[in-house]
């Protein structure tokens, strides 16, 4: 009886169509074709199977959105952005930029804001399994830094109906506790500073007076 072995590693496509071709043949067992279709599935997924990690943090993500804050006030925090960029490269099927990180329904520039932003890449698509939003939280526009319940609910719908994880990564400021509930509940989270700078002196003002 001929000995039958299994080995990892990986399986290139030259390697798939040899094994095609002898299964054709007969001259491999029943059983192989089920074993390379369970290594074609583990091998599937881009980058590592294991989390990456940044600033110490796990993100489990392998397919994520990254939406990243491109106002002026990033500006200043350029390293730490390429840092966590070069950190997660290996799992970022697609990085999108967007004006602030708010998730509010209205206001000027409100149409290019975090809820906005989501909403349209997120329109179409299902290869994602991981948002990744990467600001200052720094607020300073009403339309693109604000909060309302009715753009909460939104964006909480929108990463429930995906299956979603959300990761918001700070390089200055802590989110909205609104935003952190929603990465919480999502099996995601607060991902960069280890102690971000509260907002809440500056979101008042702005987010209760309007624009």
């Amino acid at each position: 009886m001929d000995r039958l072995e299994f080995r990892t590693g990986s399986l290139t496509r030259d390697r798939w169509e040899r094994l095609k071709a002898r299964s054709a043949g007969g001259s491999l067992p029943w059983i192989v074709p089920a074993v390379l279709v369970v290594s074609i599935i583990g091998n599937g997924v881009p980058g590592s199977i294991s989390p990456v990690r940044v600033n110490g943090d796990s993100v489990e993500g392998h397919r994520i959105l990254l939406l990243r804050d491109d106002s002026e006030s990033m500006n200043q925090h350029d390293s730490e952005l390429q840092k966590q960029k070069a950190a997660l490269s290996s799992v970022v099927v697609r990085e999108v930029t967007m004006k602030g990180f708010g998730v509010i329904t209205y206001g000027t520039y409100s149409n290019l804001n975090l809820l906005a932003t989501a909403t349209r890449e997120l329109a179409d698509a299902n290869e994602f399994d991981t948002v990744y939003v990467l600001s200052d939280f720094e607020p300073y526009t009403f339309g693109v830094d604000c909060d309302d319940r009715a753009g909460l609910l939104a964006f909480r719908s929108l990463l429930h109906g995906h299956r979603l994880r959300l990761y918001l990564s700070t390089v200055s400021m802590r989110p909205t506790e609104g935003l952190l509930e929603i990465a919480n509940e999502s099996g995601g989270g607060l991902i960069g500073l280890g102690s971000p700078t509260n907002s809440a002196a500056l979101r008042g003002p702005l987010c209760t007076t309007g624009q």
